[in-house]
């Protein structure tokens, strides 16, 4: 569609769009659309990346080391991701919303209030089946880490369906769920290096933890699609930066001692897969 505004001035402004449809709206057909656009996007294949977890469970030591390096890698790519993104979009706040520094609070208030929840735990401790804190703790970080990088990734989709931007909404979609897919192998490694639960307790482990690391894009897909939210979508990565900078600094004490050619391939090929699943988004 061609849209042409003629100014008092006689001046033209002229723009074209590719893909026209209505903006959003807040009706309950709308929501449920967005929520099922978030499920199919993060939540579906996190699940499908924790099918690896009875693979891992049955592999040495040594390969379920790499497949730990491999998630600091996928990591540190998502860190890296969400800070730029995020002073991306800061840039374009203007000086009167001080857009780094709106970054900057989401970004080191996450850092410390992820610290303090390592520190306390975020897993269950005890009862029948649950799995030992140990091991439970750095799934948990991940899980929560990674939910709230799909939160500014919901964010980013629905800004674009907002503005009408169809193609590349879809186009985003497709590329954050094969993202996703390498995110759910994330949170198995360590599941995998922690003794097996009962099959229900299972279950719910693996529910609880995708969910934890999927559902949040919902959210942030309801906010990026219905709010002209810039500044909510820059404190959201900011966020998402520093929650996955603790997760880092966790994660990278698991594999401390573990350097040689297998960790540095796994950790390569962790970042290079990542930059290249990316371009399709």
């Amino acid at each position: 569609m061609h849209v042409a505004l003629l100014t008092s001035t006689g001046t033209v402004i002229e723009h074209e769009i590719a893909s026209p449809s209505l903006t959003p709206t807040g009706a309950p057909a709308t929501l449920g659309m967005l929520a099922l656009i978030g499920l199919a996007m993060a939540t579906l294949p996190v699940m499908l990346g924790l099918l690896w977890l009875p693979f891992l469970r049955r592999a040495s030591v040594r390969v379920t080391g790499a497949v730990l390096v491999f998630t600091l890698g996928l990591l540190a790519f998502l860190l890296v991701d969400s800070t730029a993104e995020g002073l991306d979009l800061a840039g374009g706040l203007g000086s009167g919303l001080n857009g780094i520094g709106v970054f900057a609070l989401g970004g080191l208030g996450a850092l410390a209030v992820f610290a303090a929840v390592e520190s306390l735990g975020v897993a269950p401790r005890g009862g029948p089946g649950a799995v030992p804190a140990p091991r439970m703790r750095p799934a948990w970080l991940i899980a929560i880490g990674i939910g709230l990088h799909n939160l500014g990734e919901g964010l980013a989709v629905g800004t674009a369906m907002r503005i009408g931007e169809v193609a590349l909404g879809a186009a985003l979609v497709i590329g954050f769920a094969i993202h996703n897919l390498t995110e759910g192998v994330a949170i198995a490694a360590p599941l995998a290096r922690g003794p097996q639960p009962p099959p229900r307790a299972r279950r719910w482990v693996l529910l609880l933890v995708a969910g934890a690391a999927g559902l949040p894009a919902i959210p942030g897909l309801w906010l990026g699609g219905l709010t002209a939210g810039g500044v909510w979508a820059v404190l959201g990565l900011g966020i998402a930066a520093g929650a996955i900078a603790q997760v880092v600094l966790a994660v990278g004490r698991l594999v401390v001692g573990k350097p040689g050619p297998l960790a540095a391939a796994s950790f390569t090929a962790a970042v290079g897969l990542m930059y290249l699943t990316g371009l399709l988004a």
